[in-house]
């Protein structure tokens, strides 16, 4: 079976013939701020991404993450800043806590209130 695919597949490289690919259904991309944010911010988050959290006032929007071990908190803190203003959200503040991390206050592109939490765990 090995043996034969190869054969074929040296045939089609030869003979330059492509073979026609069927493609499924394309999944549209994600318009979510939200998810494109987690997504830009994925080297710095251990795991699968955002957290949340449900102790939250009903009108914020948090998020909790954890810092990657091979960046700093300052390197860590300079992505975040920045890809909150790629991605159009409004950074009002962030917050240190020594024993825990940072703590990003910040509003969505649609106006709506937003708390980003980055835990040290290496603290």
């Amino acid at each position: 079976m090995l043996a034969l695919s190869a054969v074929a597949g040296l045939f089609l490289v030869v003979t330059g013939r492509a073979v026609p690919v069927v493609e499924g259904e394309d999944s549209p991309a994600s318009t979510d701020p939200l998810e494109l944010l987690e997504g830009d911010l994925a080297p710095v988050i251990y795991g699968p991404g955002f957290r949340e959290v449900p102790t939250a006032p009903p009108d914020t929007i948090v998020r909790s993450m954890d810092l990657v071990d091979s960046i700093t908190l300052h390197q860590a803190n300079l992505h975040i800043t920045r890809t909150l203003r790629d991605h159009d959200f409004q950074h009002l503040t962030t917050y240190r806590f020594p024993e825990r991390g940072l703590s990003f206050i910040c509003r969505t592109p649609e106006g709506y209130p937003l708390r980003l939490e980055l835990n040290n765990n290496r603290l």
